[in-house]
């Protein structure tokens, strides 16, 4: 099963320090094998399993029933060749994928091989339906030429060899790459007939986000359907094995379509609600010069709003989020100048109010500071600020199906503590 790729939603303004980790060395499970067309080149080890399977039914069963007398050596010898040039295909299919990509101007981070086929990672949507169509049906294309060009290297085998596996070979990849392309034209995302339903949607509709909703919705639904399917086959089948692998691959859809469920769901709020929206009105300047503990206590009512903090002649110092101090110690907070813990005015983002949330994580890109600084389109003045944590409100997880709460029903989030660099241990 391949399947497009999967664009990460955008991350919240963190305010959060680096995890640590156990100091552990991991075994890697995917391998960088070299680059292809500029494109970094990944193999999962879990492909292994998916060649082991092919040598073994192509060896030690289908070969064996077309030519009984064919000694195992060359039988062997056969289905790794075949297992290699199935693995080939699977990599012709992602790599129609990221050519046509290339052409509308969305690079391709990497393709992967892994357990159930090969994922092209790409830096961004599609721009428009019709490069969402064509991205999308560019895979499937690919694979449809490859079932073709195997097709007539079996046509040619039959009149130019007598070795009887070489068309026996060609015209099973013949028959797994066009199964390959036509399995991936179901209307479901995260399949690329998912992507092309997308496309159809987006131009009716003219909501990107939307049509991909419903797209991921019915690939939710086509992966409990086949997950169903496969569980009263294995109950009522003496073989099933075959059905097991249904089963997985519903489960495997299942998992990516509410990946894609939760990416067009918030991605969809992100295009929707503006920054006025989300944002706290500017709370009164602090003085800098204030003790920790007397900020905390000015501050207990608004702990995840960002406070601006001036000089006594109102000069700007910058900005603190009390609930980053909130776990200092009591030393600290009855000796230390809140100054200490403020980031600086000039190195807080900032954003009109009536700016899409969407476009103000687009612009930060990787930036990811603990609060972005609104002002006003018209006036030029700043009227209120957004903390990670308030921010975090509106990636809150949709339902099963992609419905999300209104922003006015959610709580605040959590403080996650004082996490700015440079607070004292």
């Amino acid at each position: 099963m391949n399947a497009m790729p999967t664009i990460t939603t955008p991350s919240p303004p963190k305010s959060s320090a680096p995890d640590v980790g156990s100091g552990r060395r991991r075994f890697p499970t995917t391998v960088r094998v070299g680059r292809l067309f500029g494109i970094p080149f990944d193999i999962n080890l879990s492909v292994l399993v998916v060649a082991a399977f092919v040598v073994w039914s192509l060896a030690f069963q289908i070969l064996p029933s077309v030519h009984p007398d064919t000694s195992t050596a060359a039988r062997l010898g056969a289905a790794v060749a075949s297992a290699a040039l199935f693995l080939v295909s699977i990599l012709g299919h992602e790599l129609g994928h990221a050519m046509v990509a290339k052409r509308h101007d969305v690079e391709t981070m990497s393709i992967t091989l892994w357990l159930l086929g090969g994922v092209a990672k790409l830096v961004r949507q599609a721009p428009t339906p019709r490069a969402e169509f064509q991205i999308a049906a560019a895979g499937p294309a690919a694979s449809a030429l490859l079932a073709g060009l195997f097709a007539g290297l079996t046509f040619a085998a039959n009149r130019l060899t007598d070795w009887l596996l070489i068309p026996v070979v060609l015209a099973w990849l013949a028959a797994i790459n066009l199964l390959l392309a036509i399995s991936n034209m179901f209307p479901a995302a995260p399949l690329d007939g998912g992507r092309v339903l997308t496309a159809g949607l987006w131009k009716r509709m003219g909501d990107a986000e939307a049509a991909r909703l419903i797209s991921a919705r019915c690939g939710l639904l086509l992966g409990f359907v086949l997950v169903a399917a496969g569980a009263v086959a294995v109950a009522v089948s003496t073989i099933g094995v075959g059905w097991v692998s249904v089963i997985i691959m519903g489960l495997f859809l299942i998992v990516a379509a509410r990946s894609e469920v939760i990416g067009a769901a918030i991605r969809g709020r992100l295009n929707e609600v503006t920054v006025g929206e989300l944002m706290s009105s500017h709370p009164a300047s602090l003085p800098a010069a204030l003790p920790v503990a007397q900020f905390l206590a000015a501050t207990s009512a608004n702990p995840n709003v960002a406070t601006p903090l001036t000089h006594w002649d109102h000069t700007p110092v910058g900005y603190v989020i009390p609930a980053q101090l909130a776990g200092l110690d009591p030393f600290t907070t009855s000796t230390a100048r809140v100054e200490a813990f403020a980031v600086s005015a000039e190195d807080v983002p900032r954003a009109w109010s009536t700016e899409p949330l969407a476009r103000v994580t687009e612009r930060l890109g990787d930036l990811q500071p603990s609060m972005v600084v609104v002002h006003d389109p018209t006036t030029g003045l700043e009227v209120g600020t957004i903390s990670a944590e308030q921010f975090g409100r509106a990636l809150t997880l949709p339902d099963q199906w992609g419905r999300l709460d209104p922003l006015s029903r959610m709580p605040e989030v959590a403080a996650r503590g004082p996490v700015l660099p440079g607070s004292p241990r």
